[in-house]
């Protein structure tokens, strides 16, 4: 079996032609972390009695890039991810609807000085709203307009405002996978990641949808992706990508970080006449990356968008007497054809994250968001417990309290494996684990929770004991509710 692809490799920052492009979404989900990101259920009190409605007033819905993340909100990890890559142009793109919040975070951070980076050179942070029509068409849209509007112009490295790399040394890093598509000169490089490495256990009907990539694992070539359910039951290989990469590496083991780096020479692609039909069609990045991995090794790497041929052999079946093809059964896992293999340059690259090298994952996703929180932990400077905290306390060394929490709670508390945020209120003899509480969370007595996930203003009340639970924002769990496996909003008029 071959290798994927060898890992990230640190050498020299990269050069300043490239612009960040940080893509902003709504987080449909993230519900009920996320108000608008899924259809509304009630937690009223003829459907749940726990759970009841309250109001705090100071307190905004939350929008997917200020979620916090261990203390700090989620793009700011992303952020600092694109400056000490040595990129200090960045653009962060959002829908209107959410751009006003989102734009005053942006604004405070670009007139403070961050002492963590005060030592880089002064980063040019830019933000656009882009129309919410647009914005529900998908990424692709996003990126179309961008590139209408002439924001970017160079080579650009684009990443979500969900995405989280804390390697486990300084030989896997953003930098470095810049540096490497500088290198090679590519069309396009991107990051895939082993799906262990985001930490995050789900089943299967509640996972990402499993991804086919396939790849010339020796030069790390990128050849298609797409969703595993678009092959249907036969997976089937093109003779002329078996004549240009006969040993190809089929796997679903990968995952889209959605970190990808651009030439230049993309931007007219996207919006060509020629091909303005087929992307009208496409929602997700990963579509658009594999429509243009498939161009490059059709019609010769950088060719493929100087040339803005018609693409006739796209449209036809990829089976019949008309298609010569390989076919094979949709394996879980990996295959590959064994023959002999060639090197591709200058076309799309993947650069494999695996699960030895640190975490990588995104938190668009409840677990996925929960897992960022516990993976940022190792990222904070070491605190020592306040003097001011209770007798009898207990607080895990892998738990992170914002230091507003410390007075705010009663003795003999215990908290393991947790994050808790800002102004929450944790009442005496407690217990929590595995668990995220968000902002103003308020516990009673002698509450116990379990693997759960709270928002911004959550009360849950005396003796009451939840596990598995999912709390949105402003629900109260009333006095002894014993709850499992629930998902609880506040209906909003």
């Amino acid at each position: 079996m071959q290798p994927f692809g060898t890992s990230l490799q640190t050498s020299s920052l990269p050069k300043p032609q490239f612009r960040a492009l940080v893509l902003c979404g709504y987080g449909q989900e993230l519900f009920p972390l996320i108000e608008g990101a899924a259809p509304t259920t009630s937690s009223s009190d003829e459907d749940t009695p726990a759970a009841q409605k309250h109001s705090h007033p100071h307190l905004k819905a939350q929008i997917k890039p200020l979620l916090p993340v261990a203390g700090r909100r989620m793009i700011d990890w992303v952020l600092d991810s694109v400056q000490e890559a040595g990129i200090f142009d960045i653009l962060v793109v959002s829908p209107a609807s959410i751009s006003p919040s989102l734009n005053s975070h942006l604004r405070a951070r670009k007139a403070s000085a961050s002492v963590v980076h005060s030592s880089l050179p002064t980063t040019k942070l830019e933000w656009e709203e882009v129309p919410d029509h647009t914005a529900r068409k998908g990424a692709v849209a996003v990126l179309q307009w961008v590139a209408e509007k002439e924001f970017i112009k160079t080579d650009f490295i684009l990443l979500p405002c969900d995405l989280l790399l804390s390697p486990n040394s300084s030989t896997s890093t953003l930098a470095s996978l810049v540096d490497r598509h500088r290198a090679s000169d590519n069309l396009l490089t991107t990051l895939l990641y082993e799906r262990s490495a985001s930490n995050v256990v789900e089943a299967k009907k509640d996972g990402p949808a499993e991804v086919l990539t396939i790849m010339d694992s020796p030069t790390s070539t990128l050849l298609d992706i797409r969703e595993l359910d678009d092959y249907g039951e036969e997976i089937t290989l093109r003779l002329s990508l078996l004549n240009k990469f006969p040993s190809p590496t089929l796997t679903t083991t990968l995952l889209p970080s959605q970190i990808y780096i651009f030439s230049s020479l993309v931007l007219p692609l996207l919006n060509s006449s020629v091909h303005h039909k087929r992307l009208r069609h496409m929602e997700s990045l990963r579509e658009l990356v594999g429509w243009i991995a498939r161009l490059s090794w059709r019609n010769g790497g950088r060719d493929a968008v100087v040339q803005e041929e018609d693409d006739a052999e796209e449209t036809a079946p990829q089976t019949g007497a008309n298609t010569p093809a390989l076919r094979g059964k949709a394996w879980e896992g990996e295959v590959e054809v064994k023959k002999r293999s060639r090197e591709g340059r200058g076309g799309c690259m993947a650069v494999v994250w695996k699960t030895s090298e640190g975490f990588c994952g995104r938190g668009n996703t409840v677990p996925g968001w929960v897992e960022l929180n516990r993976a940022a932990l190792k990222h904070l400077p070491p605190s020592q417990t306040p003097t001011n905290t209770p007798a009898g306390v207990f607080i895990s060394p892998d738990s992170f309290l914002h230091p507003s929490v410390y007075g705010n709670m009663g003795e003999k508390v215990g908290i393991k494996r947790c994050v808790i945020g800002k102004g929450c209120v944790i009442g005496k003899g407690s217990k929590l684990t595995n668990c995220v509480l968000m902002e103003s969370v308020v516990l009673g007595d002698n509450v116990k929770l379990d693997n759960c996930v709270l928002s911004n203003g959550v009360q849950v009340r005396e003796r009451s004991g939840l596990k598995d639970c999912e709390l949105g924002r402003d629900v109260v769990v009333d006095v002894d509710s014993q709850l499992k496996g629930e998902q609880l909003v506040v209906e909003r008029e």
